[in-house]
């Protein structure tokens, strides 16, 4: 988003793309508070962040391509490279965004080791996701004092305690807690966040299998069962699933907690789902979802700006530029691959390190989507979108298939690379025959290619929608407390609305939002679109999308628990690995407002 009044802005002879059209993105207000306060080093100025981050790269034509997608926010690392980059014997920091931790085994020393090893990977900045699974329920027999167990979600609070304390870089850490819908603890899990507000590192997901959704679907009871290994004591309990998935629902609109991930569709529909269980085993996702794998395994991010991929914006000419999405994609999984190799030494545990030597997962994602439709004159959600993004989609994923089939040529494929599992996955028949036939010859160098983020950093700081979402304002208001001592508000405006208007020689402050969306009707924020639509074209997206789609489906605050209801079945159904749902004025909304309060912030 561009503040109206940036001495930058007005700036519309500049030949370069469009993200700078009417400016850099890096002399707006906002991009330079945030490169400030998250991606600059001491004393450092946006030339010698360039010359620090493109500069890890050995091969100098990469290094000279993301030097420039730079300079134009065509391409950005995440959040965790840009200020990772260069740090080596300067400070403690990984490369890399997401972790996956192993489930603790049922008893102390093992949920302590890992949450020994979580504040670790925490320290370097990463983000953990856990499952609790394999912990024992509540009032389940154990050898020792205690008499009863306090149950698995007892453990929640050890982990969101440590995401408290153990942050980096001025922020609390992000942490994914899990339990499989057949724990016989997931009623008291559901709850968790509504019995004890004070959890605030953790978001918690519920992992439902496709048999529990189908009883959830035909009303039908679904037995919660746990074997305690270590009493020999079999517990069970059975649960109305229509009822408890009500419950769910009702959560989620009270609570915005917690989120659904469709954990069968996560394990078959990825280039590893050919795998035995036994060499490549799911069971959570990273805090933010995007990402799912093995224990210890460790992604790292980068996202294309589909905003700078439009050819003759706000014209009738506009579309999609395949060739510079094309490149771009070859770019960003070429860097991408080399920045596991600079971070390897990085990575915060052994574990880790040998994750990433067996499978180098990456995830090339994308932001400035919502821009990139109103640059086309699409309305998000309308059927042309839905067809529109498929087709970029595809490009990306054939792309990527295709530079990380180069990459296995010259140096190897990901060590645990076997032709007769990859060969398996569902999303190699989207290919075409030559592109399936060089993965079969030469192999891939990355087990995972993309992943769509939030980038909610990275694309406010370039002025953009975030990751798959829609645009949540057309403007909003912002102060410079960040830059200076005297705090002064400015309005802030979304990059494409605020091009939009200049392009047809329309003043941004002398034109209200329903002026705007009159005059345009395909400008819409999130609450203008129907959140079944919202599924759908995420389901759409996630067709090309080997890892997963971070979203938050927003709904007003006249929604019902029947409408909660209705999208997470659809979401199901469609194909989704999973959802959040957060109701405007929802109890947790005034949670996170008090929280914010409380330390002076919006």
């Amino acid at each position: 988003m561009i503040a109206s009044h940036d001495q930058g802005s007005r700036q519309s002879d500049r030949p370069v793309s469009n993200t700078n059209r009417n400016g850099l993105w890096h002399q707006t207000l906002v991009g330079q508070e945030i490169l400030n306060k998250k991606y600059f080093h001491r004393q450092e100025d946006f030339s010698s962040f360039v010359a620090r981050v493109s500069g890890i790269f050995q091969d100098g034509s990469l290094r000279s391509a993301i030097a420039e997608a730079l300079e134009n926010a065509d391409f950005f690392l995440g959040g965790r490279s840009l200020y990772g980059a260069g740090s080596k014997g300067l400070f403690k920091s990984t490369m890399s965004n997401c972790y996956i931790q192993p489930c603790p085994e049922d008893n102390l020393e093992s949920i302590y080791d890992v949450a020994k090893q979580t504040a670790r990977i925490f320290s370097r900045g990463g983000g953990c996701g856990v499952n609790l699974s394999k912990l024992r329920p509540r009032g389940a027999r154990v050898n020792n004092a205690a008499g009863a167990s306090t149950g698995a979600v007892s453990f929640i609070t050890l982990f969101d305690a440590t995401g408290n304390i153990i942050g980096a870089h001025g922020r609390r850490a992000a942490l994914l807690i899990g339990l499989n819908c057949d724990h016989p603890d997931v009623e008291e899990f559901m709850a968790a966040k509504q019995n004890n507000t004070s959890l605030r590192s953790a978001n918690l997901s519920i992992l439902f299998t496709d048999a529990f959704m189908r009883a959830v679907k035909d009303g039908e009871a679904f037995t919660l069962r746990f074997d305690v290994e270590a009493t020999g004591e079999h517990i069970e309990k059975v649960l109305d699933a229509r009822a408890f998935f009500r419950r769910f629902c009702q959560s989620n609109y009270d609570y915005a907690e917690p989120g659904a991930l469709f954990i069968d569709r996560i394990r078959s529909y990825s280039l590893l789902a050919g795998y035995p269980d036994e060499l490549y085993h799911i069971d959570i996702a990273n805090p933010c979802a995007e990402y799912h794998g093995a224990a210890y395994n460790a992604c790292t991010l980068g996202s294309i700006n589909l905003y700078n991929c439009v050819k003759a914006p706000f014209t009738r000419e506009a579309c999609l530029d395949r060739e510079r999405l094309r490149r771009m994609a070859d770019v960003g999984v070429r860097a991408l691959d080399e920045v596991l190799d600079y971070g390897y030494d990085m990575q915060p545990l052994p574990e880790n390190k040998a994750a990433v030597r067996d499978w180098r997962a990456i995830g090339l994602g994308v932001f400035g989507l919502a821009d990139m439709l109103i640059a086309l004159g699409l309305r998000y959600g309308e059927p042309a979108s839905f067809t529109l993004l498929e087709d970029a989609l595809r490009l990306i994923f054939s792309q990527a298939v295709k530079t990380s089939v180069e990459l296995a040529k010259t140096k190897g494929p990901f060590g645990k690379y076997d032709a007769q599992y990859v060969l398996r996955s569902p999303l190699l028949k989207l290919l075409d025959d030559e592109t399936v036939e060089s993965v079969r010859r030469h192999g891939l160098r990355n087990g995972s290619l993309l992943a769509i983020a939030p980038t909610g950093t990275i694309a406010t700081m370039a002025g953009l929608s975030g990751g798959a979402e829609p645009l949540f304002q057309i403007r909003y208001r912002r102060t410079t407390h960040a830059l200076s001592e005297q705090k002064q508000y400015f309005t802030v405006y979304g990059k494409a609305v605020y091009d939009l208007l200049v392009h047809n020689g329309l003043d941004p402050d002398s034109i209200s939002d329903a002026e705007i969306q009159e005059r345009f009707p395909f400008v819409v924020t999130a609450h203008d679109i129907a959140p079944a639509d919202r599924i759908r074209l995420q389901s759409t997206l996630q067709r090309y999308v080997d890892n997963a789609i971070s979203s938050t489906v927003n709904l007003r605050r006249d929604a019902t628990v029947d409408d909660v209801y209705a999208l997470y079945m659809l979401a199901w159904e469609a194909g989704c690995k999973g959802v959040t749902i957060f109701r405007s004025g929802c109890r947790r909304e005034a949670i996170l407002m008090a929280e914010s309060g409380a330390k002076g912030r919006r």
